[in-house]
């Protein structure tokens, strides 16, 4: 089992049809997002994902061909903004 730690977000998908649901995702780095599979039906929300949207978050799980697949979310300490880190030095 491997940690994952980015920021969280999500996607609507398929919106306006009875499949419409949320695309959760972890952007690793500025270039890197992974697709995090949510443990709900397709077109439900995961609610222990919602609960840590939009933040720096740690994953624990492993990766497949559709994504992390998570045992726990854990919050993680941001990293330092470009201007903390300039001030910094």
């Amino acid at each position: 089992m491997a940690t994952y730690t980015g920021y969280l977000y999500k996607r609507r998908l398929l919106m306006g049809t009875i499949s419409e649901g949320s695309d959760y995702r972890i952007q690793i780095n500025n270039s890197c997002s992974i697709p995090v599979c949510k443990r709900t039906y397709p077109w439900e929300d995961d609610p222990e994902l919602e609960a840590r949207l939009h933040n720096y978050i740690s994953l624990s799980g492993e990766i497949t061909g559709k994504g992390i697949l998570y045992e726990s979310v854990l919050a993680a300490k941001s990293p330092p903004s470009q201007i903390e880190s300039h001030l910094a030095n």
